[in-house]
């Protein structure tokens, strides 16, 4: 380190100290050497909360507006649910029992205009498509959420099964719209008769034998036809990515798992989703 030297008056000798050019260049480099190691798992870790805190608000979005309504209207078999799986069973059913509770911005019904409407992925970049998408039902939160909703039901004797399903991107417009990254599947289902405790919750769950095992999530179950349906995996199904909200929420403690941890589960470093 060199040193200056000044001398004043009466002979005394004062030194000024400085650093120089070389060591503050080394200091520098290390500070650039710390920022490229830390930022990038900063800018990750700040994006992954992001999402979770984004998924963990649509469920509550959604539930709070479920239960408002039930205290409305009493438990959910009695509710008029219909089972022409068209776009007025579903109009019909928002404009009752959800869109009431939630500051809606903009409302589409099943209109595919191009300023209501556009394409859901998967995580290998297929367009994601359940049932006739002209029975699909729009609407924009206040808050930017884009929400699409499907209502379908069976009458037959063993079912007479009501399920609605909700399609919530959190970003709405905003890219990557995919399955399990920003744009997460969930529903709420009851049987006519049946006085279950009724929920809002991420579809599709794993069989309860298997709700504990994370790995569950990722890997997806046999559709029974000799294919898969769903897993937070990014190719081999055309529902690829529906399990990922379930991984999150129910596999791994709210949190997205890590590359390694996925890869630890049963997942390839090179589909990690997100």
């Amino acid at each position: 380190m060199y040193r200056f030297n000044f001398n004043h008056g009466g002979g005394g000798n004062n030194r000024l100290k400085a650093f120089t050019l070389a060591e503050v260049l080394i200091t520098l480099a290390i500070i650039g050497v710390v920022a490229a190691l830390t930022i990038p798992s900063v800018i990750t870790n700040y994006r992954n909360q992001e999402i979770e805190t984004r998924i963990k608000n649509a469920h509550s979005l959604l539930s709070t507006a479920l239960n408002m309504a039930i205290k409305d209207y009493g438990h959910v078999n009695f509710w008029e649910i219909g089972i022409d799986n068209g776009a007025q069973d579903t109009v019909d059913f928002l404009d009752t029992y959800i869109i009431p509770y939630l500051k809606v911005a903009k409302y589409c019904g099943n209109s595919d205009s191009s300023d209501c409407t556009y394409d859901i992925h998967t995580l290998d970049n297929q367009v994601f498509v359940i049932g006739n998408t002209s029975d699909y039902v729009r609407f924009y939160l206040a808050n930017g959420t884009a929400i699409t909703s499907f209502s379908s039901g069976s009458n037959s004797k063993n079912s007479k099964k009501r399920e609605v399903q909700f399609y919530i991107d959190t970003n709405g417009w905003k890219k990557p719209n995919k399955l399990g990254v920003d744009v997460h599947l969930f529903l709420f289902n009851t049987r006519i008769g049946e006085m279950r405790p009724q929920h809002v919750k991420p579809y599709i769950m794993p069989p309860k034998s298997n709700d504990n095992n994370p790995s569950s999530y990722i890997r997806g179950f046999s559709d029974g036809q000799g294919g898969f349906r769903g897993g937070c995996v990014t190719s081999g199904t055309a529902m690829a990515g529906v399990y990922c909200t379930s991984l999150i929420l129910y596999g791994n403690g709210g949190k997205i798992p890590s590359k390694e941890k996925y890869v630890e589960l049963g997942g390839e470093a090179s589909l990690y989703p997100w």
